[in-house]
């Protein structure tokens, strides 16, 4: 008996959360609004660093070969930094 009521409460639980979920959920930006948006509410302290790639997939949500172009596009700048201690990395510059 209180197995019953606990999966009622379970399945009744799970059914509130999914109509949440369908009603809260907002249509995704596209990934160059997405990107501009962020750029814009960049403080100025920040805008002068480089960023690599992997800031860029894992803060979007959206793999390297989609982000590349829209970096492009915002006319970001590609630069390799080098280290005398280890390999170089790629990163972006804002424009």
């Amino acid at each position: 008996m209180a197995i019953e009521t606990f999966m009622e409460t379970l399945r009744k639980n799970t059914a509130q959360q999914k109509q949440k979920t369908v009603i809260n959920k907002e249509p995704e930006l596209p990934l160059i609004t997405r990107v501009e948006s962020w750029l814009a509410r960049l403080p100025e302290d920040q805008k002068g660093l480089a960023y690599t790639m992997e800031f860029f997939t894992k803060r979007f949500a959206a793999s390297s070969m989609a982000l590349g172009p829209v970096l492009s596009e915002l006319k970001f700048r590609r630069e390799r930094v080098y280290s005398r201690h280890g390999p170089h990395r790629r990163v972006w510059i804002l424009p």
